[in-house]
């Protein structure tokens, strides 16, 4: 009964601490790896590793109370040296998936080209 206890306390806590966070997917579908995701309003970066390879994606959950609009910035390693390849400027709020390529990017489904 005890154990029973603990494991249902445990749930609640975790669906407790889950509400308000806001997790957003990152897909990378470009030709090359790219080595960094910085987002405004954090130290650091939030990619769960330093890479994220093509062809793969990353969880990045940003905390509750955390602002809706963030400017995401994704790096590559040129020679040594952090390039910026790709800016967002998002709701995370709203968004749930961005997909990368070269031309255009995906968000939540939809085509976005850079220049627009």
């Amino acid at each position: 009964m005890k154990n029973l206890f603990l494991s249902l306390s445990l749930v609640l806590f975790t669906s407790i601490v889950s509400i308000g966070q806001t997790t957003i997917t990152i897909t990378n579908n470009t030709s090359e790896d790219l080595y960094g995701l910085y987002t405004s309003g954090t130290k650091g970066d939030l990619l769960p590793e330093d890479l994220l390879e093509v062809s793969n994606y990353a969880y990045i959950t940003y905390p509750e109370g955390y602002d809706c609009e963030v400017v995401i910035q994704i790096s590559r390693d040129n020679e040594g040296e952090e390039e910026v390849a790709y800016e967002f400027e998002l709701d995370i709020c709203e968004a749930k998936t961005l997909v990368i390529y070269e031309t255009y990017y995906l968000l939540n489904d939809e085509k976005f080209r850079y220049d627009q």
